[in-house]
């Protein structure tokens, strides 16, 4: 898939939970002042996942952190482009990353 096909694809599962995609250069969705999914700079999904879900998805050699601006996002993993086979597993990750975030307490964005 390149980056419009995978663009598209997320964002058909993206619509319905968390709304269409935002951003042109680095398409992403939040929630509760989260970052919950991106497409990175390398073309490659990364979702803000739970930890049992990071771990098991972290044992797949291809899944790693993604690096973005010269940082490792931590709490991010890369999800390898043989796991976009089907909108269901995806959609699956995405409403465990959702439920994730929606546990973390919102960050403080006033300054």
């Amino acid at each position: 898939m390149d980056r419009d096909e995978k663009k598209a694809f997320l964002n058909a599962v993206c619509k319905p939970i968390l709304g269409a995609l935002k951003g042109k250069k680095m398409p992403f969705q939040s929630a509760n002042t989260y970052m919950v999914v991106f497409i990175g700079s390398n073309d490659k999904i990364c979702l803000r996942l739970p930890i049992e879900k990071y771990l098991n998805l972290s044992q797949i050699p291809s899944a790693n952190h993604p690096k973005e601006h010269g940082s490792m996002m931590k709490d991010f993993i890369v999800i390898p482009d043989d796991l976009l086979t089907s909108e269901g597993v995806l959609e699956n990750l995405l409403n465990a990353s959702l439920k994730h975030v929606n546990s973390l307490k919102p960050k403080n964005n006033a300054k």
